[in-house]
Formats: structure tokens, C-alpha cells, sequence
């Protein structure tokens, strides 16, 4: 018996998958647009402070390729379901390393 008024989890999904494509493909807008937001970022950050070669405009190119690639994966998997985890894998771990740079660039913590 299906409850009326249900969501269906598909929906839902495809809501949370569109909304992180259209975060990603923006934040390479930006990187495009404004590369001095994402290399500022990192050269005030630990890993930027400690390898002083993560500095630099190649660094905002790189991110807004990420970035790019990341959101049209998104956006595909709401249709291709067996590429979903990988790219939800993908997306995890390129949003925690995008943390720890943010946390450690933050002037409160040294940055």
C-alpha cells in the first residue's frame, strides 16, 4: 500500500544531485572568473603555507576542471544511477580536502 502524499525518493535524489552540480559548475565560474578567490585561498591555507608550489594561477585552473568535470558527473548521474557512488565518492572527499583548506586558511587558526 503507498501512502498518498509520499515523496518519491527519486525526486529527492535528483534535488540533492542538481543542487551539487549547480554549486560545482558555479565554483568553475568562479574559478574562471575570479581565479584570485581560489588562489588566495590556498596560498593562506597549511597545505599552501607548507608547499608553496600549490600557489598560483595554475592552482585556480586546476580547481575549476575539477570542478567542471565534478558537476557534469553530478548532473549525469541522476539519470545514469551506476556511476552515482563513485561520483558521490568523488565529490565527498574533493569537499572534505576544500574543508581542511578553508579551516586552515581561516586567521583564527593561523592563516
Amino acid at each position: 500500500m503507498r501512502m498518498r502524499g509520499r515523496i518519491d525518493a527519486r525526486w529527492l535524489d535528483a534535488a540533492l544531485l542538481g543542487g551539487m552540480a549547480g554549486v560545482f559548475l558555479v565554483n568553475a565560474l568562479v574559478a574562471l572568473l575570479q581565479p584570485e578567490d581560489f588562489t588566495g585561498l590556498v596560498a593562506r591555507s597549511a597545505m599552501g603555507r607548507a608547499v608553496p608550489a600549490m600557489s598560483g594561477t595554475w592552482m585556480a585552473v586546476a580547481i575549476g576542471i575539477n570542478d567542471l568535470l565534478l558537476g557534469l558527473a553530478l548532473g549525469t548521474s541522476i539519470w545514469f544511477t551506476r556511476l552515482r557512488t563513485h561520483v558521490l565518492a568523488w565529490a565527498g572527499i574533493w569537499l572534505l580536502a576544500v574543508t581542511v583548506i578553508k579551516l586552515s586558511s581561516l586567521h583564527a587558526f593561523g592563516g
